[in-house]
């Protein structure tokens, strides 16, 4: 691979590296390509450990910076390492694709779609419709993957439903303080205050 020591030696290209550093990314130092991504992609790849193996192997699947990163929040989202998704989603491309520059190129779209927002039904059910499919009737290698990615993506659904329910009940538990603060201060509004006279 091609350094662009320019780059490196601009003062933008120093101020990403002493990011990548801070952050744990010392494999991206010497990377034009990585510490273009900027400060944000810089500091969610080292939150989420992302590493320069799945970095390449996902750059070498097709996918493109943003997809890299919407991979990464798709990780931090889910709890799910960051590291396996990333090896889970360019084999699919892979092994789903088999060599097929379109067809490569929609299954890196269904699998980005669902990195993107893991919560919207649609997106999620594109690529299951399609996993499952492959499930059914792939080669013994598609059924093979489709079930380890078809795993993954129970894993994560356990994720955003655990974690849906945690911000559930923390509204639940917030109004019903609210409440309680309500009463401390009095009737709600609209409702005739009470006067005791007091002894005469």
């Amino acid at each position: 691979m091609r350094y662009d020591e320019t780059y490196l030696r601009s003062p933008a290209g120093r101020e990403m590296q002493a990011i990548a550093r801070e952050h744990g990314l010392d494999w991206a130092l010497n990377r034009p390509d990585v510490l273009r991504m900027g400060p944000e992609a810089l500091r969610l790849f080292g939150r989420t450990g992302l590493s320069s193996e799945t970095f390449d192997r996902m750059h070498a699947a097709g996918f493109r910076g943003r997809q890299i990163v919407n991979l990464a929040r798709f990780a931090e989202r889910t709890g799910i390492d960051v590291n396996q998704a990333g090896g889970i989603a360019a084999d699919t491309v892979r092994i789903m694709g088999g060599g097929n520059a379109q067809e490569e190129e929609r299954w890196r779209g269904l699998i980005d779609n669902y990195h993107a927002d893991p919560g919207n039904a649609e997106a999620r059910g594109r690529l299951l419709e399609e996993l499952r499919r492959r499930q059914r009737e792939g080669t013994e290698g598609q059924q093979n993957q489709a079930e380890r990615h078809l795993n993954l993506i129970g894993q994560a659904d356990q994720a955003l439903t655990a974690a849906n329910t945690a911000t559930t009940a923390l509204a639940a538990a917030q109004q019903q303080t609210d409440s309680g603060i309500d009463d401390l201060n009095g009737p709600p509004r609209g409702q005739p205050t009470l006067h005791v006279a007091g002894p005469r």
